[in-house]
């Protein structure tokens, strides 16, 4: 029984040491295991590009395809979407899209558009965000964003190879606070143009006023973006609830 109470004493004053063996004692560190804490981003893309200007529409053929004419004219671009990342881990933005829980964008200008459910959005291969800085707590992205936009009356417009973007930010662990820069692109251009601008361009034919069926001209696209970490999405993510979209916009979710 003395031994016994020894044994306990010796315990007691130790504190939160443990012995293995004949060794010195270890001490027992107690971790508690973090929430999964979703990382969920609002997404935009702000800027110009051009878009079709509805004339006297006058069918002509091309291939199988038959189109009407119209001038280009700069407009406004706008894409907006959420981003929600984190099933299980959350140290890092792994690769955009591919790799989100849900994701969900919608574009408002030129037209009011949903975007494929193949919207792609990759940070470099994973390899951004990189976070940087003395202590550190900002950083730094690149990626590209990829997609087709599908009007409410059915015509699609392809990005092509997609928005180039790039930007500088905040980063407080695990979280991108906000990152904003610049974004340029050459998505597809519109097939429809004027007798005048026909005569400007050769890949066109001035015959018929369409676009020459083997030609695949590219338009401008380039302006300003950000991604902002979304505290109250995240929450609602949590309880298994989406982020509000339009009407016309869908989401795209992982599998489990």
């Amino acid at each position: 029984m003395k031994k016994l109470m020894l044994v306990a004493a010796t315990a007691l004053s130790l504190g939160a040491f443990a012995f293995c063996g004949d060794g010195e004692p270890t001490p027992v560190i107690v971790v508690k295991a973090p929430k999964v804490q979703r990382q969920v981003y609002k997404m935009t893309f702000s800027g110009k590009t051009t878009k079709a200007l509805p004339a006297k529409a006058t069918p002509v053929q091309c291939g199988d395809d038959i189109e009407g004419c119209y001038a280009r004219v700069p407009a406004k671009l706008k894409i907006k979407g959420w981003l929600a990342l984190c099933k299980t881990e959350c140290d890092a933005i792994h690769g955009g899209s591919a790799d989100a829980e849900a994701f969900a964008f919608w574009a408002t200008k030129p037209y009011k558009a949903d975007l494929t459910p193949d919207a792609e959005l990759d940070f470099d291969g994973g390899e951004f965000p990189h976070v940087i800085g003395k202590k550190p707590n900002k950083a730094e992205a690149y990626g590209t964003f990829k997609s087709k936009f599908v009007f409410v009356d059915g015509v699609e417009w392809d990005l092509a190879d997609g928005l180039i973007f790039a930007g500088l930010g905040k980063y407080k662990a695990p979280i991108y606070k906000k990152i904003a820069g610049n974004f340029v692109g050459k998505p597809a251009a519109s097939w429809y143009i004027s007798d005048k601008i026909c005569k400007q361009s050769d890949v066109y034919d001035c015959s018929t006023l369409t676009l020459k069926c083997e030609e695949y001209p590219s338009t401008v696209a380039f302006g300003k973006w950000n991604m902002k970490y979304s505290k109250s999405a995240a929450k609602k993510m949590a309880s298994g609830k989406l982020p509000k979209v339009p009407a016309y916009a869908t989401y795209s979710q992982q599998g489990e």
